[in-house]
């Protein structure tokens, strides 16, 4: 639009000109014009990578328009509807690709074959292929016609077309906003939507701007280019789409059983009954929860003087002293909406003080244990003290159960599985009661792999990778435990780059930092090219040597 900045692409183009006009003065070597087909052969392989990353978007649409289609068959037809409009332009900008091609190169062995044109020879054509890539005579007047009435006017009407019914997909809210992100601009900062030619020095219209004097080797390049817009305006506008499904359901995190025991006391002969259900919450904000002591029914006008539960890890807790005989409990979960109000839920129970029964174990880290960790398990036996509570392992594999003194007043111990089998804890009080629990034995997850503090795939600066300096590991934000114990090393990684001329190459770093044979290979790096790291080891808080979750990858700017 009129005033806005030059995208870093049209910055790019601009100098690519001054370049380019450099060139045709001094004849232009035979090096200059290979760096044109190394150019050429990286944005082809960058489009090819990202219309993977496209399909996977796709895929994961149309799973949620099976599971639940009447939510998100809607979502899905509208992401189907950008896909035809952006496979419509790409297949356009193909045939104008094509047909340059034909009419600047001729009759071409690599296309024609026994004398016959070959159409998918000819969309399989590079930079690399071509034998006038430096000529700019046909391929201006093919873009330019007479009084600007050549491919690039077509093409700059095409552009405006497919900017504005692609963004109609989206709610009315976000489609400015879209307009603004997606490429394909045809509107420059200058005067009337023109753009400065840096070489003629003057304000021109989009057609000169990109096709007014370029070679035919720059011509391939910049529809590539347009190409890699349109795919990268699809995946902004589905990622978009991809957002809605879901968007008014509640967000979690982590899944955890429960069991609601209809009584924690069972009289021997009588039959214990108990709700078992698996439940979902999100660790990293607890609904609160307000309660009173001594009322069979929550009524609003108690919250002032009402009790506050705690939370940890995204589960609120009720923690209260009471007396003996019958006691009444009555209170409300209040609990954030997907649009940001909040929604009350009532309860109340009833419960008896006694001074003896069965006791308790509580995980305060889920019903899980963990192996090679310290696992922190509460004991809790009415009519004991918790100094006076002792703990013991009499099933599974576990080193034996130390006190942790940090929780005053309760009686903490901490567990280390050495094997997975499922682990029974004894605790037993001063009263002579006792209580069994039954924990699972997980082994830690393998990590997520970072660069830069992200593990998806982006583009990035040389200069932010090097900063960088190296790939960490970690369990990552969603996942419940932290600290020094869930500390990942990386033992070693392979790094894949493309090689000064061409094809790839793979180097096995030891480590995870980038020694000085890979910032060498980094700073050799092409611009728009893709550097990766995979078949990532690394060693966990266990002993145990794995490989990560995740591969990287990014695109070097």
């Amino acid at each position: 639009m009129a005033g806005a900045k030059e995208t870093p692409r049209q910055k790019m183009i601009g100098m690519m000109y001054l370049v380019l006009t450099a060139m045709l003065a001094l004849n232009v070597s035979s090096e200059i014009l290979n760096a044109f087909k190394i150019v050429d052969e990286s944005i082809i392989e960058t489009n090819k990578n990202f219309e993977g990353k496209i399909e996977e978007t796709y895929n994961s649409f149309r799973a949620a328009a099976i599971e639940d289609p009447g939510k998100n068959q809607k979502w899905f037809d509208k992401a189907e509807q950008v896909k035809k409009l952006t496979d419509a332009l790409v297949e356009t900008l193909d045939s104008i690709r094509s047909e340059l091609i034909l009419k600047t190169e001729g009759k071409n062995d690599f296309y024609y074959i026994n004398g016959q044109l070959n159409r998918d020879s000819l969309r399989a054509v590079t930079t690399t292929h071509l034998s006038t890539i430096d000529k700019n005579d046909v391929p201006v007047r093919f873009f330019m016609g007479d009084n600007n009435n050549g491919v690039a006017r077509k093409m700059k009407q095409m552009f405006q077309n497919y900017r504005e019914q692609v963004v109609l997909v989206l709610e009315p809210e976000h489609q400015m906003s879209a307009l603004q992100k997606i490429g394909l601009k045809t509107e420059g900062p200058g005067k009337d939507g023109k753009f400065k030619s840096k070489n003629k020095g003057r304000w021109v219209e989009w057609e000169e701007y990109y096709f007014g004097e370029t070679i035919l080797g720059a011509d391939i390049i910049i529809l590539n280019n347009f190409i890699q817009e349109a795919r990268n305006a699809e995946y902004d506008i589905i990622s978009r789409l991809r957002q809605y499904v879901g968007a008014t359901d509640f967000k979690f995190n982590a899944v955890g059983a429960t069991i609601i025991p209809n009584s924690r006391s069972v009289f021997i002969g009588e039959k214990y009954y108990a709700d078992v259900s698996v439940v979902a919450f999100d660790t990293t904000e607890a609904p609160e929860v307000f309660y009173k002591i001594g009322v069979k029914e929550w009524e609003s006008s108690m919250e002032a003087t009402a009790l506050k539960a705690n939370s940890k890890g995204g589960i609120s807790y009720i923690e209260t002293t009471v007396g003996g005989g019958e006691q009444y409990i009555a209170g409300v979960i209040r609990v954030k909406q997907p649009d940001g109000t909040t929604k009350d839920y009532k309860f109340s129970d009833v419960f008896y003080g006694q001074s003896k029964g069965a006791g308790s174990i509580v995980n305060d880290e889920l019903k899980v244990l963990y192996m090679g960790y310290n696992n922190a398990v509460s004991v809790n036996i009415p009519g004991s003290r918790a100094e006076s509570i002792t703990c013991s392992v009499i099933g599974g594999q576990a080193s034996t159960p130390t006190r942790d003194p940090s929780f005053t007043g309760r009686a903490v111990f901490r567990i280390n599985p050495t094997g997975l089998a499922d682990i029974t804890i004894r605790a037993t009080g001063s009263d002579g009661g006792a209580a069994d629990g039954v924990f699972k034995v997980k082994e830690l997850p393998a990590p997520m792999v970072t660069l830069g503090g992200s593990a998806s795939m982006r583009k990035l600066s040389k200069q932010a990778i090097l900063s960088a300096g190296r790939l960490e590991a970690s369990l990552g934000k969603d996942f419940l435990l932290s600290g020094e114990q869930f500390k990942y090393t990386i033992i070693e990684f392979t790094m894949q780059y493309p090689r000064v001329g061409g094809g790839i190459s793979n180097l096995v770093i030891q480590g995870g930092s980038f020694n000085e044979a890979v910032r060498t290979y980094i700073n050799d790096m092409p611009t728009n090219t893709t550097l990766s790291f995979f078949d990532i080891k690394v060693k966990g808080p266990d002993g145990r040597v794995k490989e990560s979750q995740n591969s990287l990858s990014v695109t070097v700017q």
